[in-house]
């Protein structure tokens, strides 16, 4: 739970690699550290077996913070 909203173990994926090659956590740990610096695949690997317990107010925050992401994603594609 604790990379559930991490920025860094998220990306896009094909349905085969996704579905039926179980996610090629291998490739993507080497594409995670290709993009984020060696070792972030790791770092993430420690911090997804942490206990994380959010707050009703830890929510409230990513709600805001990711709707502010979308306003500012959609003024800059020219959507709506």
């Amino acid at each position: 739970m604790a990379t559930r909203y991490d920025e860094q173990n998220c990306s896009a994926q094909c349905v085969a690699c996704n579905m039926f090659r179980a996610g090629e956590q291998y490739r993507f740990a080497l594409a995670i550290d290709a993009k984020y610096g060696d070792g972030t695949a790791d770092e993430l690997q420690f911090k997804a077996r942490q206990t994380m317990k959010f707050t009703r107010a830890d929510y409230e925050e990513k709600i805001s913070y990711y709707k502010s992401v979308v306003k500012k994603l959609k003024k800059e594609k020219g959507i709506e």
